[in-house]
C-alpha cells in the first residue's frame, strides 16, 4: 500500500528548515556583535550586573602602566585599590608585575607608603571615590594618568607620598600589628558629610601568599554622637612595616568630643584539605579566628580625644 503523496506537508518541512536556519543565523550574527562590541569597549560596564564589569585588556594594561612607571622613576612599591568587581582579578594579574606590589580594599581604607621610603605608585579604580577624596586631604598626590577603561570610568594612576605625622603618645600601640597616630573629623569633598578619619601606622610586616589576605577589623564609638560603634575591615594582600592606614567612618552630625578605638585581626588563607598523601586545592577561602588585639596597656580599646 502507497502512501499518497502531499506537497503541501514538504513545503510546510521546507519552510521550517528554513526558519530554523534564519534563527540560528540570527543568533550567531547577535552573538559575533556581541563580542566584537566588548572587544571595542562599546558596553555600559554597569548593565545587567551588581557590580560593573571589567574586560581583561583594561586590567592588564592599567597593571602593566603602573609597573612601568614605578621601574621608570625607581620607585619602590605600588599600591593598588580593590573592590567585590576586581579583587580577585587583580589579585592573580598583580602576581606578573616586576614591582613589589600591595593590593588592599578600598571601601573604607586608604594605604599610604611609609614617608621614610619616599613616594610609590597607586593605582585607584574607576569608582573608589573615597580614595580620591581622602588623597586629597592626607598626602601629597600627583595624577600621572587616566589608564582607559573600557564600557566605563577610567582608572586613575597616582605617585603618592603621604604628610608625616607622630603619634602624640604611646598608648595608642595595638599588639606588635597597628599604631594609632590620630583621630579627626574631617569634611571630605565626597558628599559634603563629616567623615571620621582614624590614621594608623602599620608595625609589621606581611609577605603576599596564594590568596592570602591580611584583614583588621577596625572599631570606632564616638562619644557625644549618638549611635552604635561603627566597623570597618581593611584587607591587604601584603604589608609593610611603616606604611600608613586611613581608615574612615561616616560620621552622624554632633560635636565629637572622644573615639573609642579598637581592633581585631584575622587572616583569610584558601582552603586546602589533605588526607593521607593526597592533597586537594579548592576554591574556598578560611578565616582564621578573630582575636583582639590589646593595647600596651593590656586593654583592647584606646579612647582619644576628637579633633
Amino acid at each position: 500500500m502507497f502512501r499518497q503523496y502531499r506537497p503541501q506537508w514538504s513545503l510546510l518541512r521546507y519552510g521550517v528548515y528554513a526558519l530554523t536556519g534564519l534563527v540560528i543565523i540570527g543568533q550567531l550574527a547577535g552573538s559575533m556583535a556581541s563580542v566584537i562590541d566588548i572587544s571595542s569597549g562599546n558596553f555600559d560596564d554597569r548593565a545587567f550586573y551588581t557590580h560593573y564589569r571589567n574586560d581583561l585588556n583594561s586590567l592588564q594594561h592599567a597593571l602593566s602602566e603602573a609597573d612601568s612607571v614605578a621601574q621608570q622613576r625607581h620607585l619602590n612599591r605600588v599600591y593598588i585599590t580593590t573592590d567585590a568587581s576586581t579583587a580577585l582579578a587583580l589579585s592573580y594579574l598583580s602576581e606578573q608585575m616586576r614591582t613589589p606590589t600591595t593590593l588592599f580594599d578600598a571601601t573604607n581604607c586608604l594605604v599610604l607608603p611609609n614617608p621614610v621610603d619616599g613616594p610609590a605608585v597607586l593605582l585607584v579604580g574607576p569608582y573608589d571615590t573615597l580614595t580620591n577624596a581622602l588623597l586629597s586631604q592626607f598626602a601629597t598626590a600627583t595624577l600621572v594618568d587616566q589608564p582607559v577603561r573600557a564600557g566605563g570610568a577610567p582608572f586613575r594612576l597616582y605617585i603618592v607620598a603621604p604628610t608625616t605625622i607622630q603619634s602624640s603618645s604611646r598608648t595608642g600601640i595595638f599588639g606588635t600589628d597597628l599604631q594609632l597616630l590620630n583621630v579627626q573629623s574631617q569634611g571630605l569633598p565626597l558628599d559634603n558629610s563629616s567623615w571620621l578619619v582614624t590614621r594608623w601606622k602599620l608595625l609589621r610586616s606581611a609577605r603576599p601568599g596564594m590568596r592570602t589576605v591580611y584583614n583588621y577589623g577596625v572599631t570606632a564609638q564616638p562619644s557625644g554622637i549618638g549611635g552604635p560603634g561603627q566597623q570597618a575591615l581593611c584587607s591587604f594582600t601584603s604589608m609593610q612595616a611603616g606604611d600608613q592606614l586611613l581608615v574612615a567612618f561616616g560620621l552622624p552630625k554632633g560635636k565629637l568630643t572622644s573615639v573609642t578605638v579598637g581592633v581585631q585581626s584575622f587572616t583569610t588563607t584558601p582552603y586546602n584539605p589533605t588526607y593521607g598523601p593526597l592533597h586537594f586545592e579548592t576554591y574556598i577561602d578560611r578565616n582564621t579566628p578573630s582575636i583582639p588585639l590589646h593595647t600596651s596597656e593590656g586593654g583592647d580599646t584606646v579612647t582619644i580625644p576628637g579633633s
